[in-house]
């Protein structure tokens, strides 16, 4: 299987099996080389896809299953999960739209390269203290940005009325707060997931939380 070097040849490597991508098997093993799959040491490739490929695999599915055609992610980093997601969505979903970004810093890579390519997607070098998305609408949010129970809670209620699903990153992350906030978060909602890598040692373990908004309250 080749290896990505950038995010253009991600896209590309998506296009050309398109009959593949929602086979979970075959979506871990291309974002594999791109992540980082320890908390200790970087693994991954200079993509950096800060996301256990298994759990973010499955996230991709689900998003395009549901026909997400607009995504946000909050807490961009160097954009390798982000830009990876925007390929991804771009060669599954029908009519998909683009994505925005969100970061307080901006260190994203290759992204003028990835922005030439595909065209509508917008970097907003912010704090999400300041973001305030209007009427924007999206299929789709990821919160990966400050791991503190205040913060998760905070860039939620930032996204809850514009966004049609909403994934939270490390829900079962050591040494962060971002749990009790999940549990918060899920309370709220009739439907709701967990992605988990069950594999890998407890201490390890990262998982994303979904939850449904069009579902209603619980």
């Amino acid at each position: 299987m080749d290896i990505a070097t950038n995010h253009v040849e991600l896209l590309w490597q998506f296009r050309k099996n398109q009959e593949s991508l929602a086979d979970e098997s075959w979506l871990t093993a291309v974002l594999a080389p791109h992540c980082k799959i320890t908390r200790m040491h970087w693994r991954g490739s200079r993509l950096r896809i800060i996301q256990f490929p298994n759990e973010f695999a499955r996230w991709l599915i689900h998003m395009a299953k549901r026909k997400v055609t607009s995504y946000l992610e909050i807490g961009t980093s160097t954009g390798g999960a982000w830009m990876a997601a925007d390929a991804y969505l771009r060669t599954t979903v029908p009519f998909y739209l683009g994505s925005v970004g969100y970061d307080q810093t901006a260190k994203l890579r290759d992204f003028d390269f990835y922005k030439s390519e595909v065209g509508t997607i917008e970097f907003r070098n912010q704090n999400s203290r300041h973001m305030d998305l209007g009427s924007e609408q999206y299929g789709a949010s990821f919160i990966d940005a400050r791991h503190l129970e205040r913060w998760v809670w905070h860039d939620y209620k930032k996204v809850a009325e514009n966004s049609m699903l909403i994934g939270f990153h490390d829900i079962v992350l050591e040494g962060s707060t971002v749990a009790p906030a999940w549990a918060r978060i899920k309370a709220r909602h009739h439907e709701w997931r967990e992605i988990i890598d069950e594999s890998a040692p407890v201490s390890a373990r990262c998982g994303i939380g979904v939850v449904d908004t069009e579902a209603g309250d619980a």
